[in-house]
Protein backbone atom coordinates (compact mmCIF):
# COMPACT_ATOMS: atom_id res chain seq x y z
CA UNK A 1 0.00 0.00 0.00
CA UNK A 2 1.01 3.85 -0.38
CA UNK A 3 0.14 5.44 2.82
CA UNK A 4 0.04 4.41 5.87
CA UNK A 5 -3.72 5.78 6.56
CA UNK A 6 -5.42 3.89 9.02
CA UNK A 7 -9.30 4.45 8.65
CA UNK A 8 -12.07 3.01 10.53
CA UNK A 9 -15.14 1.71 8.84
CA UNK A 10 -17.85 0.42 11.54
CA UNK A 11 -17.83 4.23 12.99
CA UNK A 12 -20.64 2.90 15.40
CA UNK A 13 -19.11 1.71 18.52
CA UNK A 14 -22.23 1.02 20.72
CA UNK A 15 -21.49 1.57 24.73
CA UNK A 16 -23.27 2.04 27.63
CA UNK A 17 -22.57 3.53 31.27
CA UNK A 18 -25.55 4.16 33.44
CA UNK A 19 -27.65 4.65 30.54
CA UNK A 20 -25.21 7.81 29.70
CA UNK A 21 -25.11 9.16 26.13
CA UNK A 22 -21.58 9.64 25.34
CA UNK A 23 -20.07 11.62 23.04
CA UNK A 24 -18.51 9.08 19.94
CA UNK A 25 -15.07 9.88 18.93
CA UNK A 26 -13.23 8.49 16.02
CA UNK A 27 -11.12 5.68 17.22
CA UNK A 28 -7.89 5.55 16.10
CA UNK A 29 -4.68 3.43 16.19
CA UNK A 30 -1.61 4.80 18.18
CA UNK A 31 1.78 4.00 17.17
CA UNK A 32 2.98 4.45 20.85
CA UNK A 33 1.10 1.14 21.91
CA UNK A 34 2.13 -1.84 23.75
CA UNK A 35 4.28 -4.24 21.00
CA UNK A 36 2.84 -6.97 19.16
CA UNK A 37 -0.67 -5.85 20.74
CA UNK A 38 -3.87 -4.26 19.50
CA UNK A 39 -5.48 -2.66 22.10
CA UNK A 40 -8.61 -0.73 23.23
CA UNK A 41 -8.28 2.13 25.56
CA UNK A 42 -11.06 4.05 27.45
CA UNK A 43 -13.74 1.45 26.73
CA UNK A 44 -16.45 2.08 28.54
CA UNK A 45 -18.35 -0.87 28.42
CA UNK A 46 -15.91 -2.82 29.89
CA UNK A 47 -16.41 -6.99 29.24
CA UNK A 48 -16.05 -7.33 25.60
CA UNK A 49 -14.30 -9.75 23.81
CA UNK A 50 -12.26 -8.56 20.19
CA UNK A 51 -11.65 -10.98 17.64
CA UNK A 52 -9.07 -9.87 15.30
CA UNK A 53 -7.96 -11.20 11.68
CA UNK A 54 -5.52 -10.42 9.39
CA UNK A 55 -6.34 -10.10 6.01
CA UNK A 56 -2.78 -9.42 4.68
CA UNK A 57 1.06 -10.09 5.65
CA UNK A 58 3.63 -7.77 4.93
CA UNK A 59 6.64 -5.31 6.13
CA UNK A 60 6.13 -1.71 7.98
CA UNK A 61 8.88 -0.32 6.24
CA UNK A 62 9.18 3.75 7.28
CA UNK A 63 5.68 3.51 7.89
CA UNK A 64 4.43 1.67 4.55
CA UNK A 65 3.35 -1.66 4.14
CA UNK A 66 5.38 -3.62 1.87
CA UNK A 67 5.43 -7.18 0.35
CA UNK A 68 2.18 -7.54 0.57
CA UNK A 69 0.42 -11.23 0.43
CA UNK A 70 -2.64 -12.97 1.73
CA UNK A 71 -2.99 -13.93 5.27
CA UNK A 72 -4.50 -17.08 4.86
CA UNK A 73 -2.88 -18.03 1.49
CA UNK A 74 -4.55 -21.21 0.70
CA UNK A 75 -7.83 -18.98 0.77
CA UNK A 76 -6.49 -15.77 -0.89
CA UNK A 77 -8.28 -17.20 -4.42
CA UNK A 78 -11.46 -17.38 -2.42
CA UNK A 79 -11.38 -14.26 -0.91
CA UNK A 80 -10.86 -12.66 -4.35
CA UNK A 81 -13.77 -14.01 -6.12
CA UNK A 82 -16.11 -12.80 -2.83
CA UNK A 83 -14.76 -9.31 -3.71
CA UNK A 84 -15.09 -9.01 -7.01
CA UNK A 85 -18.89 -10.57 -6.56
CA UNK A 86 -20.10 -7.98 -3.67
CA UNK A 87 -22.96 -6.60 -5.16
CA UNK A 88 -23.39 -3.56 -2.03
CA UNK A 89 -23.91 -0.55 -4.33
CA UNK A 90 -21.89 2.07 -2.82
CA UNK A 91 -21.84 6.12 -2.52
CA UNK A 92 -21.17 6.48 -6.55
CA UNK A 93 -23.28 4.26 -7.69
CA UNK A 94 -21.59 1.48 -8.33
CA UNK A 95 -21.17 -2.05 -6.42
CA UNK A 96 -18.31 -2.87 -4.29
CA UNK A 97 -17.37 -5.74 -6.32
CA UNK A 98 -15.71 -3.35 -9.33
CA UNK A 99 -13.73 -2.04 -6.91
CA UNK A 100 -11.66 -5.40 -7.64
CA UNK A 101 -12.53 -6.69 -11.21
CA UNK A 102 -9.13 -5.81 -11.77
CA UNK A 103 -7.56 -7.21 -8.93
CA UNK A 104 -5.74 -10.59 -9.28
CA UNK A 105 -3.66 -11.01 -5.89
CA UNK A 106 -3.50 -9.53 -2.26
CA UNK A 107 -1.40 -6.55 -3.65
CA UNK A 108 -3.96 -5.20 -6.27
CA UNK A 109 -6.81 -6.02 -3.67
CA UNK A 110 -5.13 -4.02 -0.89
CA UNK A 111 -4.37 -1.37 -3.53
CA UNK A 112 -7.66 -1.18 -4.40
CA UNK A 113 -8.97 -1.17 -1.17
CA UNK A 114 -6.69 2.38 -0.35
CA UNK A 115 -9.10 3.44 -3.17
CA UNK A 116 -12.15 3.47 -0.93
CA UNK A 117 -12.32 6.43 0.80
CA UNK A 118 -15.96 7.60 1.49
CA UNK A 119 -16.65 6.98 4.92
CA UNK A 120 -20.20 5.36 4.16
CA UNK A 121 -18.44 3.46 1.59
CA UNK A 122 -15.32 2.32 4.31
CA UNK A 123 -18.80 0.87 6.36
CA UNK A 124 -19.57 -0.76 3.41
CA UNK A 125 -16.32 -2.60 2.83
CA UNK A 126 -16.04 -3.40 6.53
CA UNK A 127 -19.69 -4.83 6.68
CA UNK A 128 -18.49 -7.39 3.59
CA UNK A 129 -14.83 -7.71 5.20
CA UNK A 130 -16.88 -8.86 8.36
CA UNK A 131 -18.39 -11.83 6.26
CA UNK A 132 -14.85 -12.73 4.68
CA UNK A 133 -13.30 -13.88 8.29
CA UNK A 134 -13.14 -17.52 6.98
CA UNK A 135 -10.70 -16.18 4.32
CA UNK A 136 -8.02 -14.96 7.26
CA UNK A 137 -6.22 -15.95 9.91
CA UNK A 138 -7.49 -15.47 13.33
CA UNK A 139 -5.51 -14.26 15.92
CA UNK A 140 -6.11 -14.63 20.04
CA UNK A 141 -9.52 -13.03 21.29
CA UNK A 142 -9.46 -12.25 24.70
CA UNK A 143 -12.33 -9.91 27.15
CA UNK A 144 -9.57 -8.32 28.48
CA UNK A 145 -10.17 -5.64 26.03
CA UNK A 146 -6.53 -6.70 23.93
CA UNK A 147 -5.46 -9.19 21.14
CA UNK A 148 -2.20 -10.34 21.16
CA UNK A 149 -0.85 -10.34 17.62
CA UNK A 150 2.44 -11.67 18.00
CA UNK A 151 2.56 -14.95 16.28
CA UNK A 152 1.19 -12.83 12.51
CA UNK A 153 3.33 -9.85 12.89
CA UNK A 154 2.86 -6.60 10.73
CA UNK A 155 0.18 -6.36 8.61
CA UNK A 156 -3.39 -5.51 7.40
CA UNK A 157 -6.20 -6.39 10.23
CA UNK A 158 -9.79 -6.25 10.75
CA UNK A 159 -10.85 -6.40 14.36
CA UNK A 160 -14.26 -7.01 15.37
CA UNK A 161 -15.94 -5.93 18.74
CA UNK A 162 -17.99 -8.96 19.82
CA UNK A 163 -20.02 -7.08 22.13
CA UNK A 164 -20.48 -8.42 25.90
CA UNK A 165 -22.57 -10.58 28.07
CA UNK A 166 -24.10 -7.89 29.65
CA UNK A 167 -26.50 -5.51 27.88
CA UNK A 168 -26.50 -3.63 25.75
CA UNK A 169 -24.76 -6.10 23.40
CA UNK A 170 -23.26 -4.06 21.13
CA UNK A 171 -20.44 -4.97 18.56
CA UNK A 172 -18.39 -2.63 16.53
CA UNK A 173 -15.89 -3.71 13.72
CA UNK A 174 -12.49 -1.86 12.89
CA UNK A 175 -10.75 -1.81 10.01
CA UNK A 176 -6.81 -1.09 10.52
CA UNK A 177 -4.62 -1.27 7.92
CA UNK A 178 -0.46 -0.79 8.27
CA UNK A 179 -0.44 -2.24 11.46
CA UNK A 180 3.51 -2.53 12.94
CA UNK A 181 3.55 -5.08 15.04
CA UNK A 182 6.89 -4.06 17.03
CA UNK A 183 5.27 -1.00 17.95
CA UNK A 184 1.34 -2.42 18.27
CA UNK A 185 -1.90 -0.15 18.13
CA UNK A 186 -4.18 1.28 20.20
CA UNK A 187 -7.91 2.02 19.65
CA UNK A 188 -9.20 4.71 21.85
CA UNK A 189 -12.93 3.93 21.90
CA UNK A 190 -15.56 6.64 22.87
CA UNK A 191 -19.25 5.67 21.80
CA UNK A 192 -22.93 6.15 22.43
CA UNK A 193 -26.03 4.34 22.98
CA UNK A 194 -29.61 5.87 23.41
CA UNK A 195 -30.90 6.33 26.83
CA UNK A 196 -33.85 5.50 28.42
CA UNK A 197 -35.53 6.28 32.11
CA UNK A 198 -38.98 5.76 33.27
CA UNK A 199 -40.63 7.80 35.61
CA UNK A 200 -43.70 7.87 37.94
CA UNK A 201 -45.50 10.94 38.97
CA UNK A 202 -46.06 11.65 42.43
CA UNK A 203 -49.28 13.36 43.84
CA UNK A 204 -47.37 15.61 46.25
CA UNK A 205 -44.29 17.75 45.78
CA UNK A 206 -41.03 15.90 44.88
CA UNK A 207 -38.07 16.93 43.91
CA UNK A 208 -38.60 17.25 40.10
CA UNK A 209 -36.77 14.81 37.29
CA UNK A 210 -34.50 17.33 35.72
CA UNK A 211 -33.01 15.25 32.88
CA UNK A 212 -34.09 15.39 28.89
CA UNK A 213 -35.76 18.25 29.63
CA UNK A 214 -38.45 18.11 31.82
CA UNK A 215 -39.24 19.73 35.18
CA UNK A 216 -41.95 20.71 37.38
CA UNK A 217 -44.02 17.99 37.53
CA UNK A 218 -43.20 15.95 40.47
CA UNK A 219 -41.68 13.00 38.22
CA UNK A 220 -39.64 10.99 40.32
CA UNK A 221 -38.86 7.04 40.89
CA UNK A 222 -41.31 6.03 43.83
CA UNK A 223 -44.50 7.31 44.75
CA UNK A 224 -47.66 6.47 46.57
CA UNK A 225 -51.49 6.22 45.65
CA UNK A 226 -54.96 5.12 46.83
CA UNK A 227 -55.86 1.79 45.43
CA UNK A 228 -58.46 2.70 42.51
CA UNK A 229 -56.44 5.82 41.54
CA UNK A 230 -54.71 6.45 37.68
CA UNK A 231 -50.95 6.72 38.28
CA UNK A 232 -49.26 8.46 35.51
CA UNK A 233 -46.06 7.13 34.30
CA UNK A 234 -43.55 8.50 31.49
CA UNK A 235 -40.68 6.87 29.48
CA UNK A 236 -38.17 9.32 28.38
CA UNK A 237 -36.03 8.04 25.61
CA UNK A 238 -32.38 9.59 23.43
CA UNK A 239 -31.08 8.74 20.43
CA UNK A 240 -27.51 8.23 19.85
CA UNK A 241 -25.20 11.01 18.72
CA UNK A 242 -23.98 9.07 15.82
CA UNK A 243 -27.92 8.34 14.84
CA UNK A 244 -26.50 10.10 11.42
CA UNK A 245 -24.27 7.51 10.68
CA UNK A 246 -27.49 5.14 10.30
CA UNK A 247 -29.91 5.13 7.19
CA UNK A 248 -32.88 3.09 9.28
CA UNK A 249 -32.75 2.99 12.77
CA UNK A 250 -34.96 0.59 15.11
CA UNK A 251 -36.46 1.68 18.47
CA UNK A 252 -38.53 -0.25 21.21
CA UNK A 253 -39.85 0.53 24.45
CA UNK A 254 -41.10 -2.68 26.39
CA UNK A 255 -42.63 -1.19 29.97
CA UNK A 256 -43.65 -3.91 31.90
CA UNK A 257 -46.14 -2.94 34.57
CA UNK A 258 -46.49 -5.07 38.10
CA UNK A 259 -49.70 -7.36 38.63
CA UNK A 260 -51.17 -4.61 41.06
CA UNK A 261 -51.73 -2.19 38.26
CA UNK A 262 -54.23 -1.95 35.28
CA UNK A 263 -52.61 -1.38 32.16
CA UNK A 264 -54.14 1.50 29.79
CA UNK A 265 -55.84 0.45 26.06
CA UNK A 266 -53.36 1.29 23.58
CA UNK A 267 -55.12 4.02 22.04
CA UNK A 268 -54.40 5.85 25.99
CA UNK A 269 -51.13 5.66 25.28
CA UNK A 270 -49.22 8.90 24.19
CA UNK A 271 -46.07 8.95 21.88
CA UNK A 272 -43.99 11.74 21.44
CA UNK A 273 -41.14 12.83 19.30
CA UNK A 274 -39.97 16.21 21.13
CA UNK A 275 -43.87 17.95 21.28
CA UNK A 276 -45.35 16.23 18.08
CA UNK A 277 -47.68 13.46 19.32
CA UNK A 278 -47.03 10.59 16.93
CA UNK A 279 -50.27 8.29 15.72
CA UNK A 280 -49.78 4.90 16.04
CA UNK A 281 -49.54 3.28 12.19
CA UNK A 282 -47.40 0.44 10.47
CA UNK A 283 -44.26 2.63 10.93
CA UNK A 284 -45.01 3.18 14.78
CA UNK A 285 -47.01 0.61 16.66
CA UNK A 286 -48.37 0.14 20.15
CA UNK A 287 -49.49 -2.75 21.49
CA UNK A 288 -50.61 -3.80 25.03
CA UNK A 289 -50.17 -7.57 26.07
CA UNK A 290 -51.02 -8.29 29.62
CA UNK A 291 -48.88 -6.43 31.71
CA UNK A 292 -46.71 -5.36 28.72
CA UNK A 293 -46.79 -1.69 27.07
CA UNK A 294 -44.59 -1.88 23.74
CA UNK A 295 -44.11 0.89 21.80
CA UNK A 296 -41.86 0.30 18.53
CA UNK A 297 -40.83 1.92 15.14
CA UNK A 298 -39.89 0.48 12.84
CA UNK A 299 -37.47 3.30 11.24
CA UNK A 300 -37.71 5.99 13.21
CA UNK A 301 -35.60 8.32 11.26
CA UNK A 302 -38.77 8.31 9.16
CA UNK A 303 -40.39 10.65 11.73
CA UNK A 304 -37.01 12.71 12.64
CA UNK A 305 -33.44 12.82 12.13
CA UNK A 306 -32.52 15.60 14.67
CA UNK A 307 -29.98 13.39 17.14
CA UNK A 308 -30.87 15.37 20.18
CA UNK A 309 -34.94 14.56 20.19
CA UNK A 310 -36.32 13.56 22.71
CA UNK A 311 -39.24 10.60 23.08
CA UNK A 312 -41.90 10.25 25.12
CA UNK A 313 -44.47 7.47 25.73
CA UNK A 314 -47.00 8.59 28.59
CA UNK A 315 -50.09 7.15 29.92
CA UNK A 316 -52.04 6.65 33.00
CA UNK A 317 -52.31 2.57 35.29
CA UNK A 318 -55.02 2.21 37.51
CA UNK A 319 -53.73 0.85 40.63
CA UNK A 320 -55.94 -2.38 41.50
CA UNK A 321 -56.98 -4.84 44.43
CA UNK A 322 -54.13 -6.66 43.64
CA UNK A 323 -52.10 -4.06 44.42
CA UNK A 324 -49.50 -4.73 47.52
CA UNK A 325 -49.81 -3.34 50.59
CA UNK A 326 -46.86 -1.90 51.83
CA UNK A 327 -43.10 -3.25 50.87
CA UNK A 328 -42.18 -4.54 48.92
CA UNK A 329 -44.42 -2.42 46.64
CA UNK A 330 -45.40 -2.71 43.06
CA UNK A 331 -42.78 -2.26 41.31
CA UNK A 332 -42.22 -1.58 37.14
CA UNK A 333 -39.87 -1.65 34.51
CA UNK A 334 -38.52 -0.82 31.44
CA UNK A 335 -36.34 -0.89 28.69
CA UNK A 336 -35.15 0.41 25.24
CA UNK A 337 -34.12 -1.98 22.03
CA UNK A 338 -32.57 -0.17 19.39
CA UNK A 339 -30.22 -0.53 16.40
CA UNK A 340 -26.95 -0.94 17.38
CA UNK A 341 -24.54 -1.52 13.91
CA UNK A 342 -24.98 1.55 11.00
CA UNK A 343 -23.67 -0.94 8.88
CA UNK A 344 -25.88 -3.57 9.34
CA UNK A 345 -27.97 -3.01 6.02
CA UNK A 346 -31.69 -2.94 7.80
CA UNK A 347 -34.43 -2.14 5.04
CA UNK A 348 -37.95 -2.34 6.97
CA UNK A 349 -40.66 -2.01 5.18
CA UNK A 350 -43.38 0.43 7.39
CA UNK A 351 -45.80 -0.04 4.67
CA UNK A 352 -47.05 -3.35 5.66
CA UNK A 353 -48.85 -5.06 8.34
CA UNK A 354 -45.67 -7.09 9.55
CA UNK A 355 -43.52 -5.30 12.12
CA UNK A 356 -39.75 -5.52 11.24
CA UNK A 357 -36.52 -5.53 13.34
CA UNK A 358 -32.69 -5.50 12.43
CA UNK A 359 -32.14 -9.13 12.31
CA UNK A 360 -28.84 -11.99 11.21
CA UNK A 361 -30.16 -11.83 7.55
CA UNK A 362 -32.04 -8.21 7.06
CA UNK A 363 -34.54 -9.99 5.18
CA UNK A 364 -38.15 -7.48 6.12
CA UNK A 365 -41.12 -9.38 7.55
CA UNK A 366 -38.69 -12.70 8.07
CA UNK A 367 -40.08 -14.11 11.39
CA UNK A 368 -36.96 -15.89 11.85
CA UNK A 369 -34.99 -12.24 12.29
CA UNK A 370 -33.29 -12.18 15.82
CA UNK A 371 -31.86 -9.50 17.66
CA UNK A 372 -28.14 -9.56 16.65
CA UNK A 373 -27.90 -6.26 15.30
CA UNK A 374 -29.82 -4.78 18.24
CA UNK A 375 -28.95 -3.73 21.98
CA UNK A 376 -30.55 -2.86 24.65
CA UNK A 377 -30.51 -0.75 27.60
CA UNK A 378 -30.57 -1.88 31.18
CA UNK A 379 -33.99 -2.18 33.21
CA UNK A 380 -35.18 0.87 34.60
CA UNK A 381 -37.66 0.66 37.80
CA UNK A 382 -39.96 3.08 38.70
CA UNK A 383 -42.16 1.93 42.27
CA UNK A 384 -45.86 2.39 43.89
CA UNK A 385 -47.19 2.14 47.40
CA UNK A 386 -50.03 1.96 49.36
CA UNK A 387 -51.07 1.06 52.79
CA UNK A 388 -53.39 0.48 55.14
CA UNK A 389 -55.46 1.50 58.05
CA UNK A 390 -56.67 -0.94 61.26
CA UNK A 391 -58.82 0.41 63.85
CA UNK A 392 -59.57 -1.57 66.88
CA UNK A 393 -62.60 -0.31 69.12
CA UNK A 394 -62.83 -0.96 72.82
CA UNK A 395 -64.44 -0.06 76.02
CA UNK A 396 -62.45 2.94 78.04
CA UNK A 397 -62.74 1.31 80.91
CA UNK A 398 -62.56 -2.40 80.57
CA UNK A 399 -60.83 -2.15 77.24
CA UNK A 400 -63.06 -4.99 76.19
CA UNK A 401 -63.49 -5.31 72.52
CA UNK A 402 -66.72 -3.82 70.97
CA UNK A 403 -68.73 -4.76 68.13
CA UNK A 404 -71.34 -2.77 65.91
CA UNK A 405 -69.23 0.58 65.73
CA UNK A 406 -69.56 2.27 62.33
CA UNK A 407 -67.39 4.94 60.59
CA UNK A 408 -67.07 6.42 57.71
CA UNK A 409 -63.64 7.74 56.11
CA UNK A 410 -63.69 11.46 54.38
CA UNK A 411 -60.30 11.83 52.37
CA UNK A 412 -58.74 15.72 52.63
CA UNK A 413 -61.02 16.95 49.70
CA UNK A 414 -63.99 16.19 51.83
CA UNK A 415 -65.24 12.91 49.48
CA UNK A 416 -65.89 9.66 51.41
CA UNK A 417 -64.28 6.64 50.89
CA UNK A 418 -65.87 3.50 48.80
CA UNK A 419 -65.00 -0.04 49.22
CA UNK A 420 -65.21 -3.41 48.38
CA UNK A 421 -66.39 -6.67 49.96
CA UNK A 422 -62.69 -6.72 51.37
CA UNK A 423 -62.68 -3.53 52.35
CA UNK A 424 -60.26 -2.23 49.52
CA UNK A 425 -60.19 0.86 48.23
CA UNK A 426 -62.55 1.67 45.42
CA UNK A 427 -63.09 5.40 45.04
CA UNK A 428 -64.54 8.63 46.38
CA UNK A 429 -67.58 10.02 46.57
CA UNK A 430 -69.01 13.55 47.67
CA UNK A 431 -71.78 12.21 49.58
CA UNK A 432 -71.67 11.02 53.04
CA UNK A 433 -74.72 8.86 52.03
CA UNK A 434 -73.15 7.21 49.29
CA UNK A 435 -69.70 6.34 51.20
CA UNK A 436 -69.39 2.90 52.09
CA UNK A 437 -70.05 2.09 56.07
CA UNK A 438 -67.22 0.28 58.33
CA UNK A 439 -68.49 -1.75 61.09
CA UNK A 440 -66.20 -3.16 63.87
CA UNK A 441 -65.99 -7.08 64.27
CA UNK A 442 -66.74 -9.16 67.11
CA UNK A 443 -62.69 -8.35 67.70
CA UNK A 444 -63.23 -4.83 67.60
CA UNK A 445 -61.35 -4.17 64.40
CA UNK A 446 -62.28 -3.33 61.00
CA UNK A 447 -59.40 -2.43 58.26
CA UNK A 448 -59.54 -0.16 55.34
CA UNK A 449 -56.96 -0.85 52.56
CA UNK A 450 -55.52 0.65 49.87
CA UNK A 451 -54.46 4.30 51.01
CA UNK A 452 -52.31 6.82 49.73
CA UNK A 453 -50.21 8.84 52.62
CA UNK A 454 -51.93 11.66 53.55
CA UNK A 455 -54.54 13.77 55.92
CA UNK A 456 -58.10 11.54 56.65
CA UNK A 457 -61.15 11.59 58.85
CA UNK A 458 -62.62 9.04 60.72
CA UNK A 459 -66.20 9.91 61.38
CA UNK A 460 -68.11 7.44 64.13
CA UNK A 461 -71.88 7.00 62.87
CA UNK A 462 -73.52 4.91 65.13
CA UNK A 463 -72.23 3.14 68.53
CA UNK A 464 -72.47 0.11 70.02
CA UNK A 465 -75.27 -0.51 72.06
CA UNK A 466 -75.45 1.11 75.88
CA UNK A 467 -72.27 3.29 74.89
CA UNK A 468 -72.29 6.91 74.34
CA UNK A 469 -71.71 8.87 71.25
CA UNK A 470 -67.91 10.34 71.47
CA UNK A 471 -67.77 14.26 71.40
CA UNK A 472 -66.58 15.02 68.45
CA UNK A 473 -67.83 12.34 66.54
CA UNK A 474 -64.79 12.59 64.08
CA UNK A 475 -60.98 11.68 64.78
CA UNK A 476 -58.53 13.50 62.09
CA UNK A 477 -55.06 11.53 61.14
CA UNK A 478 -51.94 11.46 59.29
CA UNK A 479 -50.46 8.47 57.20
CA UNK A 480 -46.98 9.84 56.85
CA UNK A 481 -44.71 7.51 54.33
CA UNK A 482 -40.93 8.28 54.25
CA UNK A 483 -39.84 7.56 50.79
CA UNK A 484 -36.90 8.38 48.18
CA UNK A 485 -37.93 11.00 46.38
CA UNK A 486 -34.58 12.43 45.32
CA UNK A 487 -33.70 10.73 42.06
CA UNK A 488 -31.89 8.44 43.54
CA UNK A 489 -33.43 5.36 44.24
CA UNK A 490 -31.52 2.46 43.57
CA UNK A 491 -33.82 -0.01 43.05
CA UNK A 492 -34.12 -1.65 46.70
CA UNK A 493 -37.70 -1.33 47.67
CA UNK A 494 -36.73 -0.78 51.31
CA UNK A 495 -34.76 1.87 50.30
CA UNK A 496 -37.49 3.31 48.26
CA UNK A 497 -40.19 3.42 51.79
CA UNK A 498 -38.25 3.98 54.79
CA UNK A 499 -40.60 4.76 57.83
CA UNK A 500 -44.05 4.45 58.06
CA UNK A 501 -46.29 6.54 61.07
CA UNK A 502 -49.71 7.49 62.40
CA UNK A 503 -50.04 10.98 63.77
CA UNK A 504 -53.59 12.43 65.33
CA UNK A 505 -54.18 14.61 67.91
CA UNK A 506 -54.78 13.41 71.31
CA UNK A 507 -58.31 12.71 72.43
CA UNK A 508 -61.57 11.48 74.52
CA UNK A 509 -61.43 8.59 71.58
CA UNK A 510 -58.38 7.90 71.43
CA UNK A 511 -57.26 4.70 74.42
CA UNK A 512 -53.45 5.05 73.08
CA UNK A 513 -51.40 8.68 72.35
CA UNK A 514 -50.62 8.31 68.80
CA UNK A 515 -50.54 12.36 68.80
CA UNK A 516 -46.26 12.15 68.46
CA UNK A 517 -46.46 9.38 65.72
CA UNK A 518 -47.41 5.85 66.12
CA UNK A 519 -44.45 3.78 63.77
CA UNK A 520 -46.62 1.63 61.51
CA UNK A 521 -44.96 -1.73 59.61
CA UNK A 522 -42.97 -1.67 57.07
CA UNK A 523 -43.54 -4.71 55.31
CA UNK A 524 -47.43 -5.10 55.80
CA UNK A 525 -47.48 -1.09 55.31
CA UNK A 526 -50.08 -1.29 58.13
CA UNK A 527 -50.60 1.87 60.70
CA UNK A 528 -53.26 1.21 63.28
CA UNK A 529 -54.71 2.62 66.34
CA UNK A 530 -57.22 1.91 69.29
CA UNK A 531 -60.06 3.59 69.56
CA UNK A 532 -62.62 3.56 72.21
CA UNK A 533 -66.54 4.25 73.80
CA UNK A 534 -67.50 4.88 77.18
CA UNK A 535 -70.84 3.85 78.72
CA UNK A 536 -73.49 5.30 81.27
CA UNK A 537 -74.61 8.88 82.33
CA UNK A 538 -73.06 11.73 80.60
CA UNK A 539 -72.61 14.91 82.49
CA UNK A 540 -73.30 18.42 80.70
CA UNK A 541 -70.78 19.38 79.05
CA UNK A 542 -69.20 22.87 80.41
CA UNK A 543 -70.08 25.54 78.68
CA UNK A 544 -73.34 23.78 77.50
CA UNK A 545 -77.27 24.57 78.17
CA UNK A 546 -77.13 21.75 80.85
CA UNK A 547 -74.55 24.53 83.25
CA UNK A 548 -76.74 27.46 82.47
CA UNK A 549 -79.98 25.69 83.67
CA UNK A 550 -77.99 24.75 86.74
CA UNK A 551 -76.03 27.80 87.60
CA UNK A 552 -79.82 30.07 86.59
CA UNK A 553 -82.10 27.05 88.80
CA UNK A 554 -79.33 27.85 91.70
CA UNK A 555 -79.93 30.98 91.35
CA UNK A 556 -83.71 31.17 91.46
CA UNK A 557 -83.47 28.70 94.62
CA UNK A 558 -81.30 31.66 96.30
CA UNK A 559 -83.24 34.74 95.45
CA UNK A 560 -86.03 32.88 96.98
CA UNK A 561 -84.74 31.48 99.76
CA UNK A 562 -83.06 35.34 100.25
CA UNK A 563 -86.82 36.71 99.84
CA UNK A 564 -88.34 34.58 102.73
CA UNK A 565 -85.73 35.41 104.97
CA UNK A 566 -86.65 39.26 104.68
CA UNK A 567 -89.96 38.42 105.06
CA UNK A 568 -89.98 36.40 108.10
CA UNK A 569 -87.90 39.52 109.66
CA UNK A 570 -90.12 42.23 109.05
CA UNK A 571 -93.35 40.11 110.42
CA UNK A 572 -91.44 40.03 113.71
CA UNK A 573 -90.50 43.51 113.86
CA UNK A 574 -93.91 44.00 113.33
CA UNK A 575 -95.62 41.51 116.33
Amino acid sequence: MKTTKRFIAMAAALTLTACTAIPMAMMTANAAATANTISFTNNVDTGHTYTGYQIFTGEIEDGVLKNVAWANAAKGADFLTALQGATATLSDSTTLGSKFTSATDAKTVAAAMSTITNSDDKDILAAFLATQTANMVKVNATAAESIDITATGDGYYLVIDEGSSAKPNAKTKYLLDSVDASNGAEIAVKSAVPSMVKKVQENTDVDDYDGMGETGNDWNDVADYNIGDAVPFKLYGSLPSNYGDYEHYYYKFTDTLAAGLTAPAAADVTVKIGTEVISPGKNMRVKVDGQNIIVSFEDIKAFTTDASAIITVQYNAILNEDAEIGLPGNENTANLEFSNNPNFEYNPTTTDDKEDKPGDNGTPDDTTDDSDETGETPEDKVIVFTYQLDITKEDGATNAKLKDAKFKLINKDGKFATVDANNKITGWVDTEAAGSEFTSSAEGTFSIIGLDDGTYTLKETAVPATYNTPTPDTLTFTIDATTANNQTWDGTANKALTALNLTAATGAQLANNIGTGKAGTLDSGIVAATVYNTKGTTLPTTGGIGTTLFILGGGCAAGIAGIYLVSKKKTREEE
